[in-house]
């Protein structure tokens, strides 16, 4: 049985440039009715789709637009964005510059203070992942953020984390993924 899931990224937040922000609950930018329009036009129909949202409001509320039937929607906590912990709201430039210079040797493990490392992500991810392919639903949606997505993409290309940032996703972005068989699964970034 062919499955289709739609990875489908968070339209633009609410934040001033150069801030860290990650499990920080943020409102969306006044463009978010340009931006929903633009992701409608290349998704099917949702109707009686299984929806997984991030139950952070820059997720739940577009899949809350995506999918009219709410009780389809279920929000998991797996797929949060990193928690930057200490760091979250705060400008880039405000980090202390070792520690952050120390955090950004190995990402990968090293958690930010108080906060997530990149590995504790893709773990729940990963977690998550199984759980929905186990299901096996025709279709799927899963509403999310940026490294929830990129951590699904190294499960899927069996790729190292440290070589996830070589995707470019932009606010709004989707993906479809079709798993024609156990292992196989043809991905195609449609915005």
């Amino acid at each position: 049985m062919t499955q289709e899931i739609y990875l489908i990224r968070h339209t633009t937040p609410l934040v001033e440039k150069g801030i860290c922000y990650g499990n920080t609950d943020l409102q969306l930018a006044e463009k978010f009715e340009d931006e929903l329009k633009e992701i409608k036009s290349i998704l099917p129909d949702f109707t009686d789709i299984p929806t997984y949202s991030s139950p952070l409001f820059r997720c739940h509320h577009l899949a809350k637009h995506l999918q009219n039937n709410h009780s389809l929607i279920t929000l998991k906590d797996e797929l949060k964005e990193m928690n930057f912990g200490d760091w979250e709201m705060k400008k880039w430039t405000e980090i202390d510059e070792e520690t952050l210079n120390e955090w950004m040797k190995n990402f990968i493990e090293k958690q930010t203070p108080n906060g997530e490392s990149y590995e504790i992500v893709k773990n729940r991810v990963n977690h998550f992942w199984n759980q929905i392919i186990e299901k096996n639903d025709e279709k799927i949606a899963i509403v999310t953020h940026f490294g929830v997505i990129q951590s699904i993409l190294c499960i899927l290309f069996e790729m190292p984390p440290a070589k996830a940032f070589r995707f470019e996703l932009d606010y709004g972005a989707v993906i479809r993924i079709k798993k024609t068989g156990k292992e196989h699964y043809k991905i195609k970034f449609l915005r």
